[in-house]
């Protein structure tokens, strides 16, 4: 039996890299295998993708907080990594396997972004594939070219009444997920799939300012990925945390949050592109971002998402060569500072974090449930099939 222990998405860019991440890295040290998704480049590039909004791109050096947290495997298939240009990607790459860390998800072309990694432990072979349905135009790799490892969905609105003339009502979205893609999805899944005892595949998909809702494009993914083969599926990009269920026996995690998302530099990099924008103003940006936009909050310089946002989770799932055995969640919270502290079930932030879980449950096809209990002296809730 193995232990894979997972998070969403991981962006450091702090004067000390290690800093707050001691009682996580204690956690994820329980783990056989740890996988989060690299939230943008480690670069010294003065390269700049131009589709780029506020490029999320840190020193190398902060890498090593990834090394100290024991990550084994990272996705860089997300819609920062490319931030940085072609060589920030290549010197992000460079900067994980100085630290012992395989980067999957990305490359120099379309075949090496849809490279499998393999990890072996206690015999067990572990197979990883990273994917993204979110990315600026051009960060995708292919055929020459460097890049992530994309899937495309189509998106379009659709009158929610048509027999009714009703104009500027909301439209239904409908989400059509490429063909094209879907075949090279399949079979980097396939092939991933029939070299290894687990197939965990990472995607980088959903909506950043809505709580708890999936696009529709989500579950259809799921399903995909899953029919190829994929026996665990880690959804991460939304920063706030989504449900799971089961598909097929598989776990599909919809969204893990993010245990760190360091932009400390946001105001002053967007005023710099947009001078007459409300940025150093928070009230103001309620107005004009709405709740859940992204601006600097007050007590968090770090994190400049929605209160929700420092809520956390690492995913964890117990495989053998059967298949998986058990999973579920560890509640974390992140702190003002950027510490990043799992929960302990008497801490009465518990309660409410489990409440949330479950009203993110509520939203996700297909019933599954969390069962409260410990684990390592730890708090630990159980995903099991729902009634």
């Amino acid at each position: 039996m193995i232990r894979i222990l997972s998070v969403g998405d991981v962006f450091v860019d702090r004067p000390e890299p290690a800093a707050g991440f001691a009682p996580l890295a204690g956690l994820l040290a329980t783990g056989d295998i740890v996988f989060g998704n690299c939230e943008g480049a480690h670069s010294r590039s003065a390269d700049r993708a131009p589709q780029a909004k506020g490029p999320q791109v840190s020193a190398p050096e902060n890498a090593e907080a990834l090394r100290t947290l024991g990550f084994d495997v990272m996705s860089l298939a997300n819609n920062h990594s490319v931030d940085g240009g072609h060589e920030g990607l290549r010197q992000t790459v460079a900067a994980l396997r100085r630290h012992e860390i395989e980067a999957v998800g990305a490359g120099e072309n379309l075949g090496e972004a849809f490279e499998a990694r393999l990890l072996t432990r206690n015999s067990l072979t572990v197979a990883f594939v990273a994917l993204s349905t979110v990315f600026p135009a051009g960060y995708e790799a292919r055929a020459g070219v460097p890049g992530i490892a994309a899937l495309r969905a189509h998106t379009f609105y659709v009158n929610p009444d048509p027999s009714c003339w009703n104009p500027g009502a909301a439209p239904q979205i409908v989400t059509a997920v490429d063909e094209d893609d879907c075949g090279t999805v399949e079979e980097a899944v396939r092939s991933a799939a029939a070299r290894a005892d687990v197939t965990v595949v990472g995607v980088h998909w959903g909506d950043p300012f809505r709580p708890f809702a999936l696009t529709d494009c989500e579950p259809q993914v799921a399903r995909l990925l899953v029919d190829a083969g994929a026996d665990v599926v880690l959804g991460h990009h939304q920063h706030l945390l989504r449900g799971a269920a089961f598909l097929d026996g598989a776990p599909v995690f919809y969204g893990l949050g993010n245990i760190a998302c360091d932009l400390p530099a946001l105001a002053a990099d967007l005023l710099r592109e947009t001078p007459d924008a409300p940025y150093d103003d928070e009230d103001a940006c309620l107005r004009t971002y709405g709740e859940y936009g992204i601006y600097p909050r007050a007590g968090y310089p770090l994190l400049p998402f929605h209160s929700d946002a420092r809520r956390t989770v690492v995913a964890r799932v117990d495989v053998d060569g059967t298949g998986v055995l058990d999973c579920g969640l560890y509640p974390c919270r992140i702190e003002p500072d950027g510490a990043v502290r799992p929960l302990r079930v008497a801490d009465p932030r518990h309660g409410e974090d489990l409440a949330y879980l479950r009203t993110c449950l509520a939203h996700v096809p297909g019933p599954a449930e969390l069962e409260p209990t410990e684990s390592d002296g730890y708090a630990y809730w159980r995903l099991v099939p729902g009634g």
